[in-house]
């Protein structure tokens, strides 16, 4: 993905991936990392994403994927105490 195509796919979905990640977090800290997570994740997985199919899922199925493995992590490390 190259600079130009990431700024379209901002344009176009990021206010609401920002909205999504603050419905999954709760709080503007963690929605802006896990916002701007999504979109790295999402550069790494381009060449893996069909173009044919809807970028706003895709995008949407990283920031659940993030955050998940973000909330497994807190509650496996805060259950060893």
């Amino acid at each position: 993905m190259d600079t130009d195509e990431l700024i379209e796919l901002v344009r176009l979905h990021g206010k609401s991936i920002y909205g999504f990640c603050y419905k999954l977090t709760g709080n503007k800290e963690d929605t802006d990392d896990l916002y701007q997570e999504t979109f790295l994740k999402a550069v790494k997985l381009r060449p893996k994403m069909d173009a044919s199919r809807n970028p706003k899922a895709f995008l949407i199925s990283i920031a659940i994927r993030l955050h998940d493995r973000r909330a497994f992590g807190r509650s496996a490390v805060s259950g060893c105490v």
